[in-house]
């Protein structure tokens, strides 16, 4: 079982969880498994340490790099296209993305956005501008709509990405439900449950030995 997990570490790059769908929408948790140094290319974001200590004994660490991130995704539908288009969320967007998120909200929540006119039909009380989005050259916008449906009018968020025809019409309570999202996940632990899951490679594997200065990428366990 070691050997596959080792495998797996070596020649995949990162793991994910869809934790949110809503029309075309998903978002999504990503956790990787490793990263690029410049010049020294790809590392294990798990490695471990062999050093001398103060009092000239050998001690060994195990040192890990947790890199999560999410991603707010959709698929482009329009004339047949079905290209993903992303926004990427790392642990220091988070306030940010909250604050538009928390925007769109309050006109939301607004009782003054949305009414019902003397036909008794939904609409906007006013034209909003959209709340934006926008992180590593990617732009999300949300605007308050109307979404009309067989069995009725609701009220709802158009959700964009890059393009004008790569959006997704989503419900309050659906919008809410991302919302909600963003405001408790516990990334790193998150991140940390993930790793778990996969389970961890074998002891010794990607050891730095600073006492001989050399590194070593493979599994040199002394437990095999």
């Amino acid at each position: 079982m070691k050997d596959v997990i080792n495998y797996i570490y070596e020649n995949y790059n990162s793991m994910s969880d869809t934790l949110f769908t809503a029309g075309n929408l998903a978002i999504k948790f990503y956790v990787k498994f490793n990263y690029n140094v410049p010049n020294k290319g790809k590392r294990s974001y798990y490695s471990e340490c062999t050093y001398m200590d103060k009092n000239g004994d050998v001690g060994m660490s195990i040192q890990r790099k947790i890199l999560p991130h999410l991603s707010i995704e959709n698929r482009m539908l329009f004339e047949g296209m079905s290209n993903k288009e992303y926004i990427l969320i790392n642990i220091g967007d988070m306030f940010y993305v909250n604050s538009r998120l928390s925007a769109m909200a309050q006109i939301l929540l607004d009782p003054n956005t949305f009414k019902y006119n003397s036909n008794n039909k939904l609409e906007l009380i006013k034209a909003h501008e959209e709340i934006s989005v926008q992180l590593y050259g990617k732009r999300l916008e949300m605007i308050p709509i109307v979404i009309n449906r067989e069995n009725g009018q609701i009220q709802g968020v158009r959700v964009t990405l890059q393009e004008a025809n790569n959006y997704t019409d989503i419900t309050i309570d659906e919008f809410m439900g991302i919302y909600q999202i963003f405001k408790t996940i516990d990334v790193y632990g998150y991140a940390a449950s993930m790793l778990a899951f996969m389970g961890r490679p074998e002891f010794g594997t990607n050891n730095y030995n600073r006492i001989s200065n050399t590194y070593n990428n493979n599994n040199n366990s002394p437990f095999k």
